[in-house]
């Protein structure tokens, strides 16, 4: 299942929250013998803390998150998390081959740990080359090393994933992923945010969908609004109803390219 990684923002909070408490209740009741939800709380706020968090979106849908920290001498990773209803269906596993992959073409080693009790994912680090190098109260700490990894299986993870569009394709039909035209976005709406208005560079400037992906929103032109990452972060999952504003803006945009004189040549 082809998947990206998207920057989390403090506006995904309550999401990974709910993510975290799903993902870790079976654990909780086998370490603890019941959900604990004070160390939850306090868990979830020192990961939040550290941050570099980007969240898993599968086929437009939300189903994950992965914290990691590029050291100086390793790779470590913080956190993953796989919402139970997306979990075996490999998406974890590509996601750590990938991981694991780009850190040993650097040559950095990839570290992580997991809970005493947490068998299953134990046993799927040692399968991707992972070995135990230390022990604590509560958890194995483990690394993979370069070479540890069997070549097939990142191979046959590389292979899995969905053939890349053409670029052609791309530019015709991705403006929320493709750089060139993310800045006609940002040229069409005259890089004004739509909400409050300020007025933003190709630095500080993003984009926001009307109609949002997990509702069946795509990356087209129409469905894109420029924003700045304060109005952005603070988007709920409805759909956006542009300020008026924006909506002369666009008008008049489209009106000066229409009376542009057009190049001879074609």
């Amino acid at each position: 299942m082809p998947y990206r990684l998207i920057p989390a923002v403090p506006a995904d909070e309550q999401w990974l929250e709910t993510l975290r408490r799903s993902a870790y209740e079976q654990l909780f009741q086998a370490t603890w013998g019941a959900w604990d939800e004070a160390r939850h709380r306090r868990h979830f706020s020192e990961c939040i803390k550290r941050g570099h968090i980007s969240i898993i979106e599968a086929d437009g849908v939300r189903v994950g998150m992965l914290q990691l920290f590029d050291e100086r001498g390793a790779v470590e990773i913080g956190e993953i998390q796989v919402a139970p209803s997306h979990q075996n269906r490999g998406i974890g596993t590509r996601v750590l081959l990938e991981v694991i992959a780009d850190a040993h073409r650097r040559s950095k080693p990839v570290r992580l740990r997991v809970g005493l009790k947490n068998e299953h994912a134990f046993r799927l680090y040692q399968r991707l080359g992972f070995r135990h190098v230390a022990l604590s109260d509560t958890h194995h700490h483990l690394q993979c090393a370069q070479g540890a990894v069997h070549d097939g299986l990142i191979k046959s993870a590389q292979a899995a994933k969905a053939p890349p569009k053409p670029i052609e394709e791309k530019r015709e039909s991705d403006f929320y992923n493709v750089p060139e035209n993310r800045l006609k976005v940002f040229e069409r709406d005259g890089y004004l945010c739509y909400r409050c208005g300020k007025h933003l560079t190709r630095f500080s400037a993003t984009l926001d969908h009307i109609q949002p992906v997990s509702r069946g929103g795509d990356h087209s032109y129409a469905n894109l609004v420029t924003s700045c990452l304060h109005c952005n972060s603070r988007r709920g999952n409805g759909r956006l109803w542009i300020h008026s504003r924006m909506m002369r803006h666009r008008r008049s945009n489209s009106a000066r390219a229409a009376d542009a004189p057009r190049d001879p040549r074609g």
